[in-house]
């Protein structure tokens, strides 16, 4: 009886080294849920950032693909419109028959114009720039991005006009005399290609301007990346 209560030397090495095994299992479990966590967000950030700049291309391209459409649009209502019958009565008056294909295809291209112009708003936001404080202190982007900002507008606002005034000159059923409308819905069409040009570079310095933003607002060795 008095040799059963000897503690076994190999059973106290047994258990010792289960020990120590399960804590290194432990560990090693640790360690490698560390580690993919850690490329779990890394490449959840790539993931993110490669989706970004899909988007910012699926917009560019939307942007000229409609704004030149548009442009085309107007430019052949216009040629359709010079092909019916019209006669000049003075030299800044004409009696024309209404076209009812340059009505249709004039108010499709405003139509799209507005559209492009307001997915490219959307998507790259407002810039805005309240004092010439401001403007000074303000990133080369974000410079660029306001004054494409309004030239933007400005390529809205007239093409937008001129298409409206060709495509009301053609919306009525009898024949209409005053003031030529030569060339309108052409300068229109026109407009439109330098809408896409103001708006993709908006959209583009717009978005690189946010993008510098976030960069001062979180630098690489600010408390944000040590934590």
């Amino acid at each position: 009886m008095s040799s059963l209560c000897i503690p076994n030397p190999t059973l106290f090495l047994f258990s010792s080294s289960t020990g120590a095994l399960k804590t290194l299992i432990n560990r090693a479990r640790e360690s490698c849920l560390r580690i993919l966590s850690s490329k779990m967000i890394s490449s959840k950030a790539v993931t993110s950032k490669k989706m970004g700049k899909n988007v910012g291309f699926l917009v560019c391209v939307f942007i000229m693909v409609i704004d030149s459409v548009a442009g085309v649009l107007g430019i052949e209502a216009e040629i359709i419109q010079n092909k019916a019958k019209h006669s000049k009565v003075l030299w800044m008056f004409e009696c024309r028959e209404p076209s009812y294909k340059a009505f249709q295809l004039g108010l499709a291209a405003a139509i799209l114009l507005a559209i492009t112009h307001f997915v490219a708003h959307l998507f790259g936001g407002c810039t805005c720039i309240w004092s010439k404080e401001d403007y000074r202190k303000s990133t080369p982007n974000k410079q660029l991005a306001v004054v494409f900002l309004l030239l933007s507008w400005i390529a809205l606002a007239v093409g937008f006009s001129m298409l409206i005034i060709g495509t009301l000159a053609n919306s009525r059923s009898r024949k209409l005399c005053g003031i030529a409308h030569n060339r309108i819905l052409f300068i229109g069409g026109i407009l439109c290609f330098f809408h896409e040009l103001f708006t993709v570079a908006y959209y583009v310095s717009a978005t690189a301007a946010k993008k510098e933003e976030k960069q001062n607002r979180n630098p690489p060795g600010g408390p944000t990346a040590q934590a």
